[in-house]
């Protein structure tokens, strides 16, 4: 009985954390084809700059503390695992796992 409640209580804690991350993920997609001023499905840098404003005035992840140390483009850098000069959003979600 006892690992039947463990069981179910993990359970119940896994799916609220799940709940929670796509809570934050939905915003970010948002904030990102609101970004996307040329519809292309990729943030080129300047685009960059106003996803992550979007996502630290909703106070989401990360954001909050790149827009205020200012290391916008280093973190893009970072994100752009193709070196392409953009990053899709398959490449910033690939940086949030």
């Amino acid at each position: 009985m006892r690992s039947i409640l463990t069981i179910s209580l993990a359970l119940i804690s896994s799916l609220v954390l799940a709940d929670h991350h796509e809570e934050q993920v939905l915003p970010i997609v948002k904030n990102f084809n609101a970004a996307d001023s040329d519809k292309n499905k990729a943030l080129n840098t300047t685009e960059f700059k106003i996803f992550v404003k979007a996502n630290a005035a909703a106070g989401l992840g990360r954001f909050p503390m790149i827009e205020e140390r200012g290391v916008e483009d280093r973190v893009f850098s970072r994100m752009d695992s193709n070196d392409d000069g953009e990053i899709a959003l398959e490449e910033l979600m690939a940086m949030r796992r």
